[in-house]
């Protein structure tokens, strides 16, 4: 038995150790029995031992924080300590981490700290901190076993001092007994404060409420009024019926009373009724309570709102249904095998589903590498399409087009295609959609359009060349028959008799036309066939404009017409084909003159607006219907109409003067206005002047 020393020599002694002596549980529970009874019995009165003055507890914490590494690593060696470990499957990652460091160090520190000082200033110390806090919870620590750690800490350090006077360890036995309370009362706390919190944060994001044995409702919350619209006093002392939709089965509640009155959980989807006659739906949780003995004293529902989800889900279905009633849809697995296919898919395909069931829709769709040879089942795709469509699909993207598929029996058919990745919450892909409609009718039309427009194309190319042919065979012919009529009317053949002048100059003015409309002919076709060239060169646009009216002044006059040109400047000089620009010029003005009646007004003017210069040619004619506008320049076109089946003219004008300023990269504007006349506008970029 450990014998006292010299009170005088207690100071030296506490000390004196080098090393930490370590005992059995059993051989320090004897000590510490037997020392404490020799201490009582020199006593007068059963008082406790003394405890150390505050030098003596500094040098005690001091050499407790010397002794730090020696102590923790007998701890966390400890029998006890390793039950505890396996009990709650701690590693010994986490026995480093969380039970020496944020257990042990804040014990240590507070020990310490009282050493140093009679009064903790910090009275609101935890020896569980939020992080140590977390791993309770989460490994679920008792707190007898807490307790149990504290204890075995409390014998390790006492083993280390075991050879000093006893005073010294009742002074680390007293410190350790305030940190079990300590630990005992913040356990304590933590947990009914957490618990209130979880039923906080149970009461304020379900619907709860509590039933009797019997299934009378005996407390609601908030939430379960707001929900159904009933109040408080409406529902206690209610059964539940008074929320159940009709559209539930009773077998669903039967199955309900069955489960609970068994003590067991249960749990359903459930569509109740509110006061006003709507509905909720609602995810439901039926616990019995039970007491001490295990008898059922109350039931707990816990319900949560899911009306917003099945709403969203019974839309889906409907969209569903509605996309497989008007679309062919197959599903594919993430490596591009068909897992589902609907009905219409089948019927275009001509498979059976458990002949597509595990095939690849596509070879080599999304492993380029696999099966790179094989043709495609249904798909006719090349290779090219297929890997831009693999790239946009893999880019999380669809794949949008229409492709060519033969179905069992070799038949060919199209559809419009979309290829759907459909991702999960971290934006992998989980499966493929693919969404076709049948266009084959729309896509036989198409070829077949596309075909009467190539056939159109080539007859348009052997019109014009025959045109320009027919117009080149004839223009020298008809020069040479024009002039000889002109030397038989001079008399160079010698004398006629009026009637044979008269006819002579019918034909004439015919042949004259004639070669009008072969010009005009050549020129279309030289504009068309980009085979015209502008020759240009400076030009004074006044003089150009004022030249052009001379030539057809005599056309007005001759009709009595009243014919009025305004130029808004006196010289103006741009780089133009002089030549063409004047066949615009003359062109507008003879229709002018072709479709005013007598004694109406013509106006030829010439202004400046911003960037463009604009050469007008206005009327109060006849005019022209908007729905027209477009169609005058087109060739050989005409207005018909009573007022112009008496004119004359090879209907090229118009489309000449058009492809002639569109060519000066210019443009032209009409407006008109049936018996009010027409405006047509031509503009000429400055910066071609």
């Amino acid at each position: 038995m450990h014998q006292k020393t010299d009170p005088t020599m207690k100071a030296e002694n506490v000390w004196s150790a080098e090393s930490p002596v370590c005992l059995d549980s059993a051989l320090l529970s004897k000590f510490l029995f037997d020392d404490m009874a020799v201490w009582n019995s020199n006593k007068e009165e059963p008082d406790d031992p003394p405890l150390l003055n505050t030098d003596e507890k500094i040098r005690l914490g001091n050499k407790i924080c010397a002794l730090h590494k020696d102590i923790l690593s007998s701890w966390l060696r400890n029998t006890e300590m390793q039950k505890i470990y396996k009990k709650y499957d701690i590693s010994r990652d986490e026995a480093s981490e969380y039970i020496s460091y944020f257990w042990w160090e804040r014990i240590l520190r507070h020990i310490v700290n009282e050493m140093r000082w009679d009064h903790i200033k910090n009275k609101g110390h935890t020896y569980i901190s939020t992080k140590f806090l977390s791993f309770i919870k989460r490994k679920n620590l008792w707190i007898e076993d807490l307790l149990k750690m504290v204890i075995v800490l409390k014998n390790k350090v006492v083993e280390s001092f075991f050879d000093q006077e006893f005073n010294v360890m009742h002074q680390i036995i007293d410190a350790f007994d305030k940190v079990s309370t300590e630990v005992s009362k913040n356990y304590n706390d933590i947990i009914i404060k957490l618990l209130a919190e979880y039923t906080n944060a149970i009461d304020n994001s379900n619907i709860i409420s509590k039933t009797d044995i019997h299934g009378t409702i005996i407390a609601v919350n908030d939430e379960f009024c707001r929900l159904s619209w009933y109040r408080k006093e409406e529902l206690i002392w209610k059964s539940h019926n008074i929320v159940r939709h009709p559209d539930m089965p009773k077998k669903i509640f039967k199955d309900l009373w069955s489960t609970i009155q068994d003590k067991r959980i249960w749990k359903w989807t459930i569509k109740n009724r509110t006061k006003n006659g709507g509905f909720y739906w609602v995810k439901s949780t039926v616990v019995p309570i039970l007491d001490e003995l295990n008898q059922i004293v109350e039931y707990i529902s816990i319900r949560t709102d899911i009306t917003e989800l099945k709403e969203a889900h019974k839309s889906l279905e409907e969209y569903t249904e509605a996309l497989n009633e008007t679309n062919m849809v197959l599903k594919l697995d993430r490596s591009g095998e068909i897992i589902d296919a609907n009905d219409i898919f089948l019927q275009m395909s001509g498979y059976k589903k458990d002949e597509l069931m595990g095939t690849k829709y596509i070879a080599w769709l999304i492993w380029p590498e696999n099966d790179i040879s094989g043709d495609n089942m249904i798909p006719l795709i090349q290779k090219g399409t297929v890997e831009e469509m693999r790239h946009k699909i893999q880019q999380h993207t669809t794949w949008k087009w229409v492709i060519k598929n033969k179905n069992k029996g070799g038949s060919l058919f199209w559809t419009s295609t979309n290829i759907v990745p459909i991702m999960d919450l971290h934006e992998d892909i989980l499966e493929y959609v693919v969404i076709q409609n049948d266009v084959t009718d729309l896509e036989i039309a198409q070829q077949k359009l596309e075909f009467s427009l190539s056939k159109q194309k080539e007859l348009d190319i052997k019109k014009d060349e025959f045109l320009n042919i027919a117009s080149h065979e004839l223009r020298t012919p008809m020069t040479s028959i024009k002039w000889y009529i002109s030397m038989l009317l001079d008399g160079d053949a010698g004398e006629m008799n009026e009637e044979a002048k008269t006819y002579l100059s019918q034909v004439y003015k015919s042949s004259q036309r004639l070669l009008n409309l072969i010009n005009d002919m050549l020129d279309i076709s030289k504009i068309e066939s980009w085979k015209q060239e502008l020759l240009m060169q400076a030009t004074d646009i006044v003089s150009l404009l004022e030249e052009t009216a001379t030539e057809v002044k005599s056309l007005f006059e001759k009709k009595r017409q009243n014919f009025i040109i305004s130029i808004d400047f006196e010289k103006f000089e741009y780089t133009t084909d002089e030549n063409k620009l004047k066949q615009v010029f003359l062109n507008l003005l003879w229709n002018a003159n072709k479709f005013t009646p007598e004694w109406w007004t013509v106006w030829f003017n010439c202004r400046k607006i911003g960037e463009e210069i604009m050469v007008c040619v206005e009327d109060n004619g006849i005019g022209i219907e908007k729905k027209y506008f477009h169609k005058i320049f087109e060739k050989f076109w005409q207005v018909k109409s009573s007022l112009t089946r008496d004119i004359n003219g090879t209907w090229l004008g118009l489309p000449i003067v058009k492809a002639i300023i569109e060519q000066m990269d210019g443009h032209i504007d009409v407006e008109s206005e049936i018996g009010k006349g027409s405006r047509f506008s031509i503009y000429l970029p400055i910066n071609q002047i």
